[in-house]
C-alpha cells in the first residue's frame, strides 16, 4: 500500500467501526475492524494514530484471556518500535513470545519471535536477533507457510556474513517460490541484486533485479517495480553508463507512489547526471529529493542531498575539481573522458604553473646575488614538478579506471 492509498483506506475502515459500534454489533466483530485498522496504520508507518488504534483494541480484548494478552503485548511492541523505543518493544516481544510458549500458541510463534528479531536488531542486539529470526524462519517452512518464511530469511540475508549472504538469498528464493504469493519473490529478487551490487558484481545484480522488475510489471506492483528501477539506475550508473542510468530514474519516478520513492528515484537521477558532469540539472533532482525526503519523514536524508546540491554548484562554478579524479568513475565514452572529465581545469593549472615558472626564471637570470638566484629557480621549479608528478598520477588512474571500465563489460 502507498501513503496516496492509506487516508482513503483508514477513512473506510474508521467509518466502518464507528457504524459497528453505533449498531451495537458484538465485540467479535469490532475486535476485526479495530485489529484491521491497527495492521493499516502500522504498515503505513503513522506512529501516533497506531497508538490510538492500539488503545481502542485494549478496549475490547479480554486482558485475562492469555491469547488477548499475548496479542497485546506483540500489537504493544510494534507500535513501540514505531514510536523508536526500541527497549520497550523487545520488552513486550519478549512478554508475547513467553506467553505463547508458556500457553503452547504454536500458529503463534513464528510471528512473534519475527516482530522480536525485528525490536532486537533496532536496540542493538544483532546475535540474538539472528537467534530468534532463525527460529521464526524454521517454524513458517514448518507450517507451510513459505511466503513468510522467505521473508524472514530475506531479512537473515541482509544481517549476515558476506560468506552466507548467497546462500540465504537463494534459500529465500526457493521458499518464495514454493509459496501461494509469488509477487514476493519481487521483494526477494531485490535485495539480492542490492547485495550483488555493493559488490559491484555487475551481472548476478542486474539479473536478479531485472528479473524482479518483469515479476512486478507482470503483478502490476508499481511500488516493486520503483524500487527495482530505481536500484538498476544505481547498478547502470557504477558501471559506466550513465545515460541508461538517467532514463531508468526517471522511469522509477514516473512509477512511484509515495514521497519516500520519489525521493530515491530522483536522488539517483541526480547522482547519474552528477557523474556526466551536468551540474546544474543533478543539483535541481537532488533539492527536489530533497523535498520529497522530507514530506517522508526522512531529513537525514533530505540533508545529504541538500549537501550534494551544494556541491553541485560549486562543481558547476569551478569547472571540475582535481579531487574528483579520485572518485569518478564515469567511462562510458572514453575516448572523450579525459577531454570531458579533466582537460578544461587541468590546461588551465599547466598554463598557470607554466606562467610561474617562466616569471621566477627569468627574475633568476635578471638576479647579480647567486645565492637569491638559486632561490628564485627553486621557486620557479617547484610548482612545474607538482604539476608532473600530479599529471603522471592522472594517467595512471585514468589507465586503472579504463582497465576496471573493460571488466565490467
Amino acid at each position: 500500500m502507498s501513503d496516496e492509498d492509506y487516508p482513503a483506506n483508514n477513512a473506510l475502515l474508521v467509518a466502518e467501526l464507528e457504524a459497528a459500534k453505533l449498531e451495537g454489533k458484538p465485540d467479535d466483530e469490532v475486535y476485526v475492524l479495530v485489529r484491521d485498522l491497527l495492521d493499516l496504520r502500522l504498515d503505513a508507518r503513522v506512529a501516533a494514530e497506531a497508538r490510538a488504534a492500539l488503545t481502542e483494541l485494549e478496549a475490547v480484548v479480554d486482558r485475562d484471556d492469555p491469547g488477548g494478552q499475548m496479542l497485546l503485548e506483540y500489537y504493544a511492541g510494534r507500535v513501540l518500535l514505531l514510536e523508536d523505543d526500541a527497549v520497550g518493544a523487545v520488552a513486550a516481544g519478549e512478554r508475547a513470545a513467553a506467553l505463547a510458549r508458556e500457553h503452547e500458541f504454536t500458529e503463534d510463534q513464528a510471528p512473534l519471535l519475527c516482530q522480536l528479531a525485528d525490536a532486537l536488531d533496532a536496540a542493538g542486539r544483532p546475535d540474538d536477533a539472528r537467534k530468534n529470526r532463525e527460529e521464526g524462519a524454521m517454524l513458517y517452512e514448518a507450517e507451510g507457510n513459505f511466503a513468510q518464511a522467505g521473508l524472514a530469511v530475506r531479512k537473515l540475508a541482509l544481517t549476515a556474513r558476506a560468506e552466507d549472504a548467497l546462500a540465504l538469498h537463494r534459500r529465500a528464493v526457493a521458499l518464495i517460490e514454493k509459496s501461494d504469493v509469488p509477487s514476493l519473490m519481487v521483494v526477494v529478487l531485490h535485495s539480492l541484486g542490492a547485495w550483488h551490487a555493493e559488490r559491484d558484481e555487475y551481472l548476478p545484480a542486474r539479473h536478479a533485479l531485472e528479473r524482479g522488475l518483469k515479476l512486478a510489471r507482470e503483478a502490476s506492483d508499481s511500488t516493486g517495480e520503483a524500487y527495482c528501477l530505481e536500484q538498476l539506475a544505481w547498478l547502470e550508473a557504477d558501471a559506466f553508463h550513465h545515460q541508461a542510468a538517467i532514463e531508468l530514474a526517471g522511469e522509477a519516478h514516473a512509477a512511484a507512489k509515495d514521497d519516500w520513492q520519489r525521493g530515491r528515484a530522483l536522488d539517483a537521477r541526480g547522482n547519474a547526471r552528477h557523474r556526466l558532469h551536468d551540474h546544474l540539472s543533478a543539483r535541481a533532482d537532488l533539492l527536489e529529493a530533497a523535498r520529497a525526503f522530507e514530506a517522508a519523514g526522512e531529513p537525514e536524508w533530505a540533508k545529504d542531498c541538500r549537501r550534494r546540491a551544494d556541491g553541485d554548484r560549486l562543481l558547476h562554478y569551478l569547472h571540475y575539481l582535481p579531487s574528483w579524479v579520485f572518485r569518478h568513475k564515469d567511462m562510458s565514452t572514453r575516448e572523450s573522458a579525459f577531454k570531458r572529465q579533466f582537460q578544461p581545469f587541468w590546461l588551465w593549472l599547466i598554463g598557470l604553473s607554466a606562467t610561474w615558472t617562466a616569471v621566477w626564471t627569468v627574475a633568476a637570470k635578471l638576479e647579480p646575488d647567486k645565492r637569491l638566484r638559486g632561490i628564485l629557480v627553486t621557486v620557479a621549479v617547484v610548482p612545474i614538478s607538482v604539476m608532473i608528478a600530479l599529471s603522471t598520477l592522472l594517467v595512471v588512474l585514468l589507465l586503472v579506471q579504463r582497465f576496471r571500465a573493460k571488466r565490467a563489460e
